[in-house]
Parts: structure tokens; sequence; C-alpha cells
């Protein structure tokens, strides 16, 4: 009996220490990392949508597309961004970043490689951001001067 109880507790005692095992941390990026959209359809009008990507490098792209509200078919780019984020808390930092447009301020939606980069580095903007309980709906609130015309809140599904 002695040697059964023996086993059985070297047993408890393997699990113990192989479930003590310090959590890995081979990113933190506070679940935000993938692609992110907000689809707006509009009446009498070509649906729009912005889509987050962040990968798990800390580096980030963000886009604006038209696309078909029936077939859902992609139709061009506004624009697109690139750059860095860092997460701290609940605030999602961007720096480095790039904004790229429609070549002499067009209207009409572009392919991606027809994008041209804008002079100049774009603003290091900062967010408030927040998850739902299921994870699968990313929140985002620009961190608005005072006195300043900024969007509120969006809702973005994840992809």
């Amino acid at each position: 009996m002695k040697p059964i109880a023996a086993l059985i507790l070297a047993v408890v005692l393997f699990a113990f220490v192989a479930g003590c095992k310090k959590d890995s941390s081979k990113s933190n990026n506070g679940g935000i990392e993938g692609t992110w959209a907000n689809k707006q359809i509009y009446p009498n009008a070509t649906a729009r949508a912005t889509t987050y990507t962040f990968n798990s490098d800390g580096k980030f792209e963000i886009k604006q597309s038209a696309f078909d509200p029936v077939s859902d078919k992609l139709l061009g780019y506004f624009y697109k961004s690139t750059g860095s984020y860092t997460l701290t808390t609940n605030q999602l930092a961007f720096s480095n970043v790039t904004n790229y447009a429609i070549k002499d301020n067009g209207t009409t939606p572009v392919p991606e490689d027809q994008l041209v980069a804008l002079s100049g580095q774009g603003a290091a903007n900062t967010y408030t951001y927040a998850f739902n309980a299921k994870k699968d709906s990313l929140a985002l609130t620009i961190n608005c001067p005072p006195n300043a015309s900024c969007i509120g809140l969006q809702w973005y599904r994840r992809q």
C-alpha cells in the first residue's frame, strides 16, 4: 500500500509543480492582436469600413475602405495609416505614424497600391480601449483635447 501512496503523492506533486509554471508572455498585447472592423452602411451611399490590424510585434495598420453593401465586395480604399502601438492599462497609443491617402485629395476609392504617402509624420493619437465580455468587440474612444470636435466611442468587431 505504501508504494501506491508514494506513487500517487509523486504524481500529485508533479502536477502541482507543473501547474505552477510561469505563464508565457510572448506578447503583451492585452488581447488586442488581430483585425477589427467597423462597417457602416448608409442609405443610397457606398458602404464604408474602418479596419484596425494589430500585430504581435507592436505594429498596426488602419484602413478605410468602400464596399458594396449587397455583395460585400471591396471597392477600394480612402486612406490607410501604419506605425507602432503600445498598450498601458486601458490606453492605446500610436507612434511613428505614416498616413496614406488618395492622390490629389480624391474622393473615389482606389486600389491600396494607389494610395500615396503624405509628407510628414502623422499624429501620435491615444485612445481609451475596452472589450466586451466575450472579447469579440473592441471599443475605442479617442482621447480628445478640450474644446476639440472629436468622434465619440466606436465599436469594432473581431474579424
